[in-house]
């Protein structure tokens, strides 16, 4: 009998042992820094901090008139293959918040934006960066006919993004204002 409670301990000290080394590397490992950013996924780095957003909203068939403001942060995701952004929305349709997503895809070479509302459906948006100029273009079709988005953002100044989105239904040949503003960063 010693001989079977002897055996019985040691494996209970064996399991109690691995137990504990396996949680040390689980914890050592989530201690470790994140990968090195590529050179492009920093780009995203602009949107780091807290902004304040005023802006104004014009009456079409796809936007209604108002003023807008928001309150957003910016920061990286734990492991840094994300900026994050979450925002506080009041304007004519009253009180919401946002979430958008960045980041890059090193395979094919693209920035990638994702936004979401409290409906929880995402919206993907195409997003080109050259320089200090930001792209979002998206395509939706409405009643059969093509309405193509455009949104742009302009960091061309320190601490200051001026924006506007714009639609066109006739292929780029007319151009109509939805809306436009100035974020600001405060921290």
């Amino acid at each position: 009998m010693p001989s079977v409670r002897l055996r019985s301990t040691a494996s209970f000290l064996l399991v109690i042992t691995v137990s504990i080394i396996a949680l040390t590397s689980l914890s050592r490992s989530s201690q470790q820094s994140p990968p090195r950013q590529a050179p492009e996924l920093k780009v995203l780095d602009a949107w780091t901090g807290r902004w304040s957003t005023v802006g104004k909203l014009y009456d079409t068939p796809y936007s209604r008139a108002g003023d807008i403001r928001i309150t957003m942060t910016c920061g990286w995701s734990a492991y840094s293959g994300y900026m994050i952004c979450d925002h506080l929305i009041t304007g004519p349709s009253g009180k919401r918040n946002d979430l958008s997503i960045y980041t890059y895809n090193e395979t094919d070479k693209s920035y990638k934006f994702c936004g979401f509302d409290r409906t929880g459906v995402p919206r993907a948006t195409p997003l080109t960066i050259e320089g200090p100029v930001w792209s979002y273009d998206s395509d939706e079709e409405e009643k059969g006919k093509k309405i193509h988005i455009k949104t742009i953002n302009d960091f061309s100044k320190p601490g200051i993004v001026t924006w506007n989105t714009k639609f066109t239904d006739d292929g780029g040949a007319h151009w109509t204002l939805m809306n436009e503003g100035v974020d600001t960063r405060t921290q």
